[in-house]
């Protein structure tokens, strides 16, 4: 009797793979026909945006040597605390001076295990706004022979809102590029889908440049010599503190026929 029903079984599941309707026609005319889609047309949108830097954070390295560790400790402590509070008293807001963790570094002479001095440094950043306070700055760290500058970075504090704005812009690129191709072509393109290829930003050649160079006036100060390797081999912009935001954005849409 289970031979009876399992022959049936398979003679009804062969009746019903004979009777599928055959498919016919080329690897592509199969592919539309098991795999059906819309026909989709991608545009690529761009935009650029310049933009200047308005805010510096000026890096200070404080630097003391003592014949003890306390003493070295306490005078790095004191000069921070003197430039912390002239900072202050100039009107830089406590959240723009940030200073980094001390290293103590024993120095020995030419004889002996023991260390005859030790050194601290200690790293302090400042974020300024204005060419006043950058001033200020830099005589704070000339009154002192323990403190050394050790250069600059730039930063926009609106590049959010930077971002947001290319982005639209080369939103509005796809845009004009669809209502060219609908008028052009006679057809309704229609979203489909889309995607962020790169929104970013980036300090153009100039700005580049004089990083470099602040950094190669601070190292020769301490008599390191650096090679020349960043010289502009091109015109550069005139202003170092120059920003280039960048906006890619990719949109796919489906093609609807107006007739």
């Amino acid at each position: 009797m289970r031979q009876i029903i399992l022959s049936f079984l398979l003679f009804g599941c062969s009746a019903s793979i004979l009777t599928q309707p055959e498919i016919k026609g080329t690897p592509d005319e199969v592919r539309q026909i098991v795999y059906p889609h819309p026909t989709l047309v991608s545009l690529q949108g761009h935009a650029e945006e310049k933009a200047y830097a308005d805010k510096a954070v000026v890096s200070l390295v404080v630097t003391t040597e003592e014949e003890k560790m306390a003493e070295a400790i306490a005078r790095n402590t004191q000069i921070r605390a003197d430039i912390k509070a002239n900072l202050l008293q100039a009107g830089i807001n406590s959240e723009d001076i940030n200073t980094s963790k001390f290293s103590t570094t024993p120095e020995y002479g030419w004889f002996g295990k023991e260390p005859n001095q030790y050194k601290v440094i200690n790293r302090i950043k400042i974020g300024v706004f204005s060419e006043k306070h950058l001033k200020i700055v830099a005589e704070l760290a000339d009154a002192h022979d323990e403190v050394g500058f050790a250069g600059a970075a730039y930063e926009h504090t609106e590049k959010e809102q930077f971002k947001q704005k290319v982005k639209k812009l080369a939103l509005a690129d796809v845009i004009r590029q669809k209502t060219f191709y609908e008028k052009s072509l006679g057809v309704k393109l229609i979203p489909h889908s889309f995607s962020d290829v790169r929104i970013a930003h980036r300090a153009t050649r100039g700005a580049m440049l004089m990083g470099q160079m602040s950094m190669n006036v601070a190292a020769k100060r301490e008599g390191i010599e650096v090679a020349d390797s960043f010289a502009p081999q091109t015109k550069t912009p005139s202003s170092f503190d120059e920003l280039t935001y960048e906006a890619n954005v990719s949109v796919q849409y489906k093609i609807k026929p107006t007739k």
